[in-house]
């Protein structure tokens, strides 16, 4: 018998798609949180009941995967980081978040195979206590800095984000970066300003690689920054040609 218009499937179909199609928007939010979510706090309530209801939503539409993906980030989130470190425990959990968004546009598109996916997640369990490189990024724009950690992340690397510089600089004492990367505008002080206060603290490895991202002509180069890359169409491969020279990246 054929299937109508007005039929349960079709019905089923069309709140699935409209789902889909609403996901982006939940796992944007989902993002925020957890850049929000500060070292030293426990896990913010309404984080935990973001990826639960997510966990449940993504199952009664049959996304097994991403229920799968989600029980595993409300374990994490539990656990905490073994090593006791926040930004690559925050990091850890992005990554999940990013597994999602692609699977989920992958459904939308019509593809039906989890394999690659289950591979994907496989390897972020594997992969939490490998050595990575980590670059701490500084941006005031929130799609900046989802850009700069989504370009960063694919190329393995483990990002912590902040719009303000002095949070940062609390960040870089707190914890070891192999990079900072900071666009010249943040919330409250200057991408160079921070440079040069985290070259004048003991407690910040000499090694730490600056790069500068801004859109202004810099007119003396400053030993506080390795590398000045333009805010333009060149950005990305400007960018990572940086990453390159300063061997952070291959």
């Amino acid at each position: 018998m054929p299937v109508g218009t007005n039929s349960p499937e079709q019905r089923l179909a069309a709140l699935r798609a409209q789902y889909l199609s609403s996901l982006p928007e939940t796992l944007a939010t989902l993002e925020e949180q957890l850049m929000a979510w500060p070292a030293g706090h426990s896990v913010p309530k309404e984080l935990h009941r973001k990826v639960h209801s997510l966990k449940g939503s993504a199952g009664g539409y049959g996304l097994k995967f991403v229920t799968m993906v989600c029980h595993r980030m409300e374990e994490s989130i539990n656990r905490g980081s073994p090593t006791g470190d926040h930004a690559l425990h925050v990091d850890a959990l992005l990554q999940h978040v990013d597994l999602i968004a692609d699977y989920t546009a992958s459904v939308a598109s019509g593809g039906n195979s989890e394999t690659d996916f289950l591979a994907r997640l496989d390897d972020l369990e594997s992969g939490r206590s490998k050595r990575r490189t980590r670059v701490l990024i500084v941006e005031s724009g929130l799609s900046m800095r989802r850009a700069f950690r989504r370009l960063l992340g694919s190329r393995g690397v483990a990002t912590s984000a902040s719009g303000s510089g002095y949070e940062a600089l609390g960040q870089l004492l707190r914890g070891h970066y192999d990079a900072l990367l900071t666009s010249y505008e943040t919330e409250d002080i200057s991408g160079l300003s921070l440079a040069k206060a985290a070259r004048a603290c003991d407690e910040i490895s000499d090694d730490l690689i600056v790069i500068l991202v801004t859109s202004n002509e810099i007119e003396e180069f400053t030993r506080a920054v390795n590398h000045v890359v333009r805010k333009d169409r060149d950005l990305e491969t400007s960018l990572i040609d940086a990453l390159r020279s300063a061997d952070l990246i291959r």
